[in-house]
This record gives C-alpha cells, structure tokens and sequence, in this order.
C-alpha cells in the first residue's frame, strides 16, 4: 500500500525539481560550507590576536595566502574550461 502512494513522489518534475528529489550534501561539501562560513571570523581574531604576536599573524597570513592561491587556481581552471568551449572544443 504504501508503494503505491509513494509512487512517484520523488521522480523528476514530481518535487518541484526538474532533477527529482534534492541531492543531499555530502560530507566534504559540508565541511567546506563550514570553512567557507566560519573561516572569516576566525581569521579577523588571528589578525587580532597577530597585533602583539607575529608567529600568529604569520600563521594567518599564511591561510590567506593559501586561499588566495586555491581561489586563483579554480579561477584559472574555469577560464580555461570557458575558452575550451568558446571555442568549440578545438585546443
């Protein structure tokens, strides 16, 4: 019985989505959102905190610089898949 009531609940155009049921986040893009979400505050006391003690402002300076490398790495790859297609595939 309840098969038959669940029947198509959750098949693409059912839900309201086009691709069906929502796709759950997994664990990785959770802890990234995480990052993403809590990682300002946390640096801003690092740089508070490096005011009186350069091994602490090294050390934030240091995630800054990585993330500002990771950011201009995703940046590049996404030129590069852009000009890719731009140009119909042909290198």
């Amino acid at each position: 019985m309840s098969d038959q009531r669940n029947n198509g609940r959750f098949n693409p155009g059912q839900s309201g989505n086009p691709e069906g049921a929502r796709k759950r986040k997994t664990p990785e893009q959770k802890l990234l959102a995480a990052i993403e979400r809590d990682a300002p505050a946390l640096v801003e006391r690092g740089l508070i905190a490096g005011m009186t003690d350069n091994a602490v402002l090294a050390v934030a300076l240091g995630y800054l610089t990585e993330c500002l490398r990771c950011k201009n790495i995703e940046r590049e790859a996404e030129l590069q898949a852009l000009k890719y297609t731009a140009t119909g595939g042909v290198h």
